[in-house]
């Protein structure tokens, strides 16, 4: 397995909307908690013109959170519950 690799992930944080005026139309904004999390799994092999990395990554809260949350998340924000990333070259 010389050249490949593979990564767990978890990422914890806050996360701003693009646009600080804007205001969601639901009472779902009270039910998200202060911390945003991410998931993941992924996957990197060295090329002779750069590492290539695919990573899957999975949105808990969209998925899981129940509505009015769910709702705020997935249909008003667009936030998919699944995100695929694909890099080639290093990354910093």
């Amino acid at each position: 397995w010389e050249g490949y690799s593979t990564e767990v992930f978890w990422d914890v944080g806050n996360v701003w909307m693009a646009d600080p005026r804007a205001e969601p139309t639901t009472e779902a904004r009270n039910a998200m908690p202060a911390l945003r999390h991410g998931v993941g799994l992924g996957f990197q092999s060295v090329t002779p013109i750069g590492p290539l990395q695919l990573d899957l990554a999975l949105n808990p809260q969209a998925a899981f959170l129940g509505e009015p949350a769910r709702t705020l998340l997935v249909t008003e924000l667009e936030e998919p519950v699944w995100r695929a990333h694909l890099t080639l070259g290093a990354t910093f």
